[in-house]
């Protein structure tokens, strides 16, 4: 868990929570972030979360692609 204040609204502190559990041979990432108000989550949305939220997660798998073991036959990669 952590929090973080967005730029555009300093004033504006929100809870973000990241989980990685075993998922049979592969693991499951569940982020989720918890905004204090309606308000705020749509001023983070409307400045392009969705994009820079796509953008970590493909660095994620770039990151971790050559640390994971081959796939099980039947598994995919």
């Amino acid at each position: 868990m952590s929090t973080f204040t967005y730029e555009a609204a300093p004033e504006t502190e929100v809870l973000d929570e990241v989980t990685f559990e075993d998922n049979g041979g592969t693991t499951l990432v569940t982020g989720r972030t918890t905004f204090p108000t309606f308000q705020a989550r749509e001023l983070y949305a409307a400045a392009g979360a969705e994009r820079g939220l796509a953008q970590c997660h493909e660095r994620l798998d770039e990151l971790l692609t050559p640390l994971a073991p081959p796939p099980r036959e039947g598994q995919k990669p």
